[in-house]
């Protein structure tokens, strides 16, 4: 609540200081020496962060201080900027004609990003951001794990939560395509690289929730990456411990063709050698992505984006061991291998997108894309453990050796599963500008074709009995097979519409939209209006509110249709989530420095859920439509540049998610029926704070330093023996920072010829990192073991924790040419 009324707090002050003051409204036009309007020419307060951009046409408003001395900024790319100084008051003469001077400069790469907030509740980051996060992971969302809103508590992985929801609740799109990720996969060390290849990025835009219709059919978040049109030749490689990357890019045909396209390899055998569990490590894992434009005439373009991953994982597991429990009752748990996994991930996806321009208010496109992904899974593994006390006597000459023997067993894993899924899709969009007016439309027919095999089994035996212990017969602790196969047409559509209005009170940004699914597999339609209102007191106000909400359906897809034991469920119908959201930004001057300060409160309606269980990044659903809920939490922002082109951010998440399953009961201790009520979900992670800092010598910018820190209390895990969701345990917190150290070498502007081989360099430095600074033991998942018990007739079972990786040190190098 504390944090909650500084948010609230900090938002009237702004409010306050918006419209506490007078102000008085100047108009103006930009033009060249010759008369002609420069369209978009920037007009600013000197020493403030309040400013405007003129239209098209060159015409230009801007509220300024009454009867105060303001010195106005006028600007454009190309021209001198001009300083205007003056006193404006409500009987003068508030009109401005301004004209700017052509400059003649050689300019190097200019980047250009945005950071406004847009209706739909989107924000737009800047990509080069993930080249500076020191991350073990080294993939795109390293960047979106300190955003506020989003959880990972996983360094090997990419997967992310976003405000509550499941790793499947999250949509990525490239180029306006659909992409997704292995279903198979059990743990962050199996995973891969990220679909998203960093050095191919142009822009990025997210979404934490209340996101418009034009975005696809998930629950939590939508991420919308565009790859980039280069317009020179350009050339990126990067080598470290974990792997390398090179891309090329350019532009052919006096620019009419461009292509870009990157090679990435990834190793995280240095990393997983710090695991508890030893043995013969072998992941290698590799993509190639492509993206090629060619502009067949000033109004029509073709362009096509083409992506091959290919990622294997092999392990010899030789022995483990692993020191848990409590202070005054330490135990230790030692395990001897045998056996081995193979684990296998191919993907492709392959994109064309034709473009129409038939005037400058109309743009049609027709995308095709086909995504194909074969992925195998095998291992048998027999661990032969021991669980001991260990001493904890302090000063003791055998202090955490261990004492006593406390239980002994064996497990036997098997599994041969495998999935081969084939999406083809085709769709037709298009968008109309007229006036302050903006329509979108699309529609989209796709097909889908899923070959799934399960056979999996797991043995116990403990202190010389089988588990189950029935006395007779010799039971499988677990056992799953399943054969499913459907071959389905999903067709899905959009109608949006954008409208700004500009009054006396302010600045209007509306956006309304419906969607509509339709799936044959289950023969459900559903129908999702979306909205969202922005509102600015005035044009480049250092203030402004957004509100958005909607309805949300995520109809089932591989991974949500099969149960625990395997077997798919057709009939599944789509989980629903209806979103509100409310939220503002604010622009302030602290220390001579720019800040700005965002906060969103959010709250999530769930029904038809289906009930899931984590262990790792591996999710189990319950097949079934069984339970409703509720998330409900306030997401906190604050950035700025402590130094220039050093931006920094502070970020935190207080949240709180539940559901309850229908008619849910059991017998309790007096023999009564009880209804068990509300449980927390398993991605209830009540706080998240999370920080990126950077910074640098200001009389030396080539000696930097980047560091993040993450802090993210327990989330509920639950026994693999229960189906009851309301048993739960909370995991210790996860506490995790990363630096890194760069220097560089050579960091020019343009790229000027000079003699030698590196004068064809452009940028070159090097990175020395620390992953897990504090060397801190964060658990990410349990291994339940057993010994025969004698309560209610039941096997004990113990929680032994899964940690992920300890300190690790890694070298970068980075070259651009």
């Amino acid at each position: 609540m504390k944090f909650v009324s500084i948010a609230i707090i900090l938002t009237l002050s702004a409010v306050a200081q918006v419209f506490g003051q007078n102000y008085v409204e100047i108009r103006g036009t930009v033009t060249d020496t010759l008369g002609r309007p420069i369209p978009y020419a920037s007009v600013s307060i000197e020493g403030s962060s309040q400013g405007s951009s003129a239209n098209g046409e060159g015409s230009f408003m801007l509220r300024v201080p009454l009867n105060k001395e303001v010195v106005l900024v006028v600007q454009s790319l190309g021209y001198e900027r001009v300083l205007i100084k003056g006193i404006y008051s409500e009987s003068g003469s508030n009109r401005l004609k301004v004209s700017l001077t052509a400059q003649s400069t050689k300019l190097g790469e200019v980047s250009i990003y945005g950071q406004e907030k847009r209706a739909g509740n989107a924000e737009m980051l800047n990509p080069k951001t993930v080249e500076l996060i020191p991350s073990a992971g080294g993939g795109f969302e390293s960047m979106l794990k300190s955003i506020p809103g989003v959880v990972s508590n996983n360094e090997l992985s990419s997967q992310y939560s976003v405000r509550g929801g499941s790793f499947d609740e999250n949509l990525v799109y490239i180029n306006e395509v659909e992409v997704y990720r292995p279903f198979l996969m059990r743990s962050g060390q199996q995973e891969g690289l990220s679909a998203i290849n960093p050095d191919m990025v142009a822009s990025v835009e997210f979404s934490t929730g209340g996101f418009d219709a034009d975005m696809g059919d998930k629950m939590s978040s939508a991420l919308s990456i565009r790859y980039r049109k280069p317009t020179e030749f350009r050339s990126v490689t990067s080598i470290s411990l974990l792997g390398g990357t090179a891309s090329l890019e350019g532009a052919l045909a006096k620019g009419r063709l461009t292509y870009i396209a990157g090679y990435r390899y990834k190793t995280s055998k240095y990393l997983l050698g710090s695991l508890d569990t030893k043995g013969e490590y072998s992941p290698s894992f590799s993509d190639f992505q492509t993206y090629l434009n060619w502009d067949v005439t000033s109004k029509t373009s073709l362009s096509v984006l083409g992506c091959y991953a290919s990622n294997r994982y092999e392990f010899l597991p030789e022995n483990r061991e692993t020191s848990f429990g409590l202070l005054n009752n330490p135990l230790g748990f030692k395990v001897y291998y045998e056996g081995q996994e193979s684990n296998t991930y191919q993907n492709s996806l392959t994109a064309a997108t034709i473009t129409i321009r038939p005037n400058a208010n109309l743009v049609l496109k027709t995308i095709g894309s086909s995504y194909l992904t074969n992925e195998r899974e095998a291992y048998d593994i027999l661990g032969e453990y021991w669980i001991n006390e260990l001493d904890n006597s302090i000063g003791s000459d055998t202090y955490s050796d261990s004492t006593v023997n406390v239980g002994v067993g064996a497990f036997l894993n098997h599994a041969r599963n495998s999935l081969d899924a084939y999406v083809f899709s085709l769709e037709q969009k298009g968008t109309l500008a007229l006036g302050a007016g903006t329509t979108q439309w699309g529609i989209r027919a796709q097909r889908e074709r899923v070959f799934d095999n399960v056979k999996e089994w797991q043995m116990i035996d403990s202190s010389g009995y089988s588990l189950p212990y029935t006395g007779d017969n010799l039971e499988l602790n677990s056992f799953s097979r399943a054969k499913n196969r459907f071959d389905s047409n999903r067709y899905s559509g959009y109608l949006l519409q954008k409208y700004r209005y500009r009054s006396d009170v302010g600045e209007f940004g509306f956006t309304a939209g419906v969607r509509a699914t339709y799936s044959e597999l289950n023969g459900e339609l559903n129908i999702s209006p979306r909205f969202s209102i922005a509102y600015s007191p005035f044009e480049g106000s250092p203030f402004s509110m957004h509100f958005s909400g909607g309805v949300y359906y995520q109809p089932p897809f591989v991974k949500e249709l099969k149960d625990a034991s395997g077997q798919m469920n057709y009939d599944l119908k789509s989980q629903k989530s209806i979103h509100w959201v409310v939220g503002s930004r604010y622009d302030f001057t602290a220390y001579d420095k720019p800040f700005r300060f965002t906060s969103e409160l959010y709250y999530k309606q769930l029904s038809s859920i289906v009930p899931y269980k984590m262990d790792n990044i591996k999710i189990t659903y319950a097949g079934l439509n069984l339970a409703s809920g509720y998330t409900y939490g306030i997401d906190l922002k604050i950035n700025g540049e402590l130094l220039p082109g050093a931006e920094s951010w502070l970020s935190l998440s207080l949240l709180k998610s539940e559901e309850n399953t229908a008619d849910d009961s059991y017998i309790n201790a007096e023999g009564k029926t009880q209804s068990i009520g509300a449980y927390p979900r398993p991605t209830d992670q009540r706080i998240n704070l999370s920080m990126f800092f950077q910074d640098y010598l200001a009389n030396n910018p080539t000696n930097r330093v980047h560091l993040t820190l993450y802090y993210g209390s327990g989330l509920p895990f639950f026994s693999d023996e229960k189906d009851r969701y309301d048993n739960y345990f909370r995991m210790p917190a996860y506490r995790r920072v990363d630096i890194g150290f760069t220097k560089v070498f050579i960091d020019r502007p343009s790229r000027e010829l000079t003699k030698g081989a590196m004068g064809y360099v452009k940028s070159l430095m090097v990175t020395a990192e620390v992953f897990n600074l504090l060397d801190i033991n964060n658990t990410v998942s349990y291994l339940w073991v057993k010994t025969v018990g004698n309560q209610d007739g039941l096997p004990n079972m113990l929680a032994i924790p899964n940690y992920l990786t300890s300190r690790r040190f890694n070298l970068r190098l980075i070259a651009k040419f």
